[in-house]
Order: C-alpha cells, then sequence, then structure tokens
C-alpha cells in the first residue's frame, strides 16, 4: 500500500468518526485479523463503527497510533502479524473497552 492508501483509509475513519460530532476521546480504536470476534464479539458494538483493512500489521499499527494521538481510546502493542485492519467504535454505556 502507497502513502496515499494508507491516508485515503485513516480519512475514511476520521471523517466517520467527525460526522458523529462527539470528541475523539469517546471513540475507541485498535486494530485486529478477525473483526467479527473483536468488535461484535470482544466489545459488544451494534452501531457506531467502522472497520478498514491497511495491507501489513505495521500500516495497520501506523494508523491506530495516528488516533490515539487524536485522544481516541485503545491499548497499542497488541497482535500479531494478521492483525490488519483497524477499527473504531463510538464508546456508548453497552460497550466493552
Amino acid at each position: 500500500m502507497t502513502y496515499w492508501g494508507w491516508l485515503m483509509r485513516v480519512d475514511e475513519i476520521d471523517s466517520f468518526i467527525r460526522q458523529h460530532g462527539v470528541p475523539y476521546s469517546r471513540w475507541y480504536v485498535g486494530i485486529t485479523g478477525d473483526v467479527d470476534t473483536r468488535l461484535f464479539g470482544d466489545h459488544g458494538v451494534t452501531s457506531g463503527y467502522i472497520y478498514r483493512g491497511f495491507g501489513s500489521d505495521d500500516l495497520a499499527r501506523s494508523a491506530e497510533q495516528h488516533f490515539h494521538k487524536k485522544g481516541c481510546k485503545g491499548s497499542h502493542g497488541g497482535g500479531d502479524l494478521s492483525t490488519k485492519i483497524v477499527y473504531a467504535y463510538l464508546i456508548k454505556p453497552t460497550t466493552i473497552e
């Protein structure tokens, strides 16, 4: 993936977050290799989410760090080589961080 491809996916996630009109601190951003298990199972998300593939775990980690620096919640450093997907969800009383 080129830098422009990375930037386009980051911008898609950022635009989605900004459209909701709530601070970055009310969003959780993470990486995964299995969206269904992580987002819907582990976090209990049912709405207010987005995810995008980044082609490599390094690119996904870079995007995750980008959003954490903006104030999004989440932990970094986890996962393995299969964690190529970045997800973001609006933290609600029913979600599990």
